[in-house]
């Protein structure tokens, strides 16, 4: 390890223990000297970010922060800093972003150091917060704009379940042959369809046509089967597996 490099791992140490200890001046001092190290670590920016804030520079905070974001911008703990930094001073649309930006990272992996884990929860708890809070100013505006919500149509009102994280898009996750240009719906309508009445009328007849096929298993054969001529589907026991059969009507 270099004299520089010796250096730079030593005013680290001491920076942390200064900000630890609670002697912010001196560890943003120690900060301030360990960011204009060419090689320097980029969470540097955090430890001076930190000392800032228990200074009461927020600015300054801010600023280095930022610095740590352009650098790394999946840092979770950036992301968790610059979300409590944008709540606390009324910016919650910026901070809900941040928050939830911090969320999703965190989410690829399970373990956390317990400081992450802190950041997360209350990252949870603020977007549960913020959440409620801008459905209940968006309903609000709305209503004093003299719309009425329940009686808007379907797809306004599902836009909104979908703004609001109370419903999902769904789109097309096919293994193989993507069919374009089908609605990004989870359920068809009964409408939809004019034969569905009297299909159902044949529930009786349908049943008895099914017990007769389920009486003989020989009929039945495996869903998924092998072949010589091409690779067996991988991650699944299911392979010439009576268990999922099929009864072609038409193979």
């Amino acid at each position: 390890m270099t004299e520089t490099a010796v250096d730079r791992q030593k005013m680290i140490q001491q920076a942390v223990g200064a900000l630890q200890s609670g002697n912010s001046l001196q560890a943003r001092g120690l900060f301030e000297k360990i960011v204009k190290f060419p090689e320097a670590d980029p969470t540097a920016w955090l430890g001076l970010a930190f000392a800032c804030a228990q200074q009461g520079d927020a600015e300054a905070a801010l600023a280095a922060v930022d610095r740590l974001l352009e650098l790394e911008p999946e840092n979770i703990r950036g992301l968790i800093f610059k979300a409590d930094h944008m709540q606390h001073t009324g910016n919650t649309r910026g901070a809900l972003q941040f928050y939830q930006a911090a969320l999703r990272i965190a989410s690829r992996s399970v373990d956390h150091p317990d400081d992450v884990v802190e950041g997360l929860q209350r990252a949870q708890a603020a977007c549960k917060q913020l959440d409620g809070e801008y459905r209940d100013f968006l309903l609000k505006r709305l209503d004093e704009q003299g719309f009425d919500v329940g009686s808007s149509s379907p797809r306004f009102r599902q836009s909104l379940d979908i703004l609001f994280g109370k419903a999902d898009v769904y789109y097309q996750q096919p293994r193989r042959f993507y069919f374009p240009a089908l609605p990004q719906i989870q359920f068809y309508e009964r409408k939809d369809f004019d034969w569905v009445e009297s299909v159902e009328a044949q529930t009786d007849a349908i049943r008895e046509e099914l017990k007769s096929v389920l009486a003989d298993a020989s009929r039945f054969s495996p869903y998924l089967e092998s072949d010589g001529s091409h690779l067996s589907p991988s991650g699944t026991d299911l392979v010439d597996n009576d268990d999922w059969g099929a009864y072609y009507l038409w193979h």
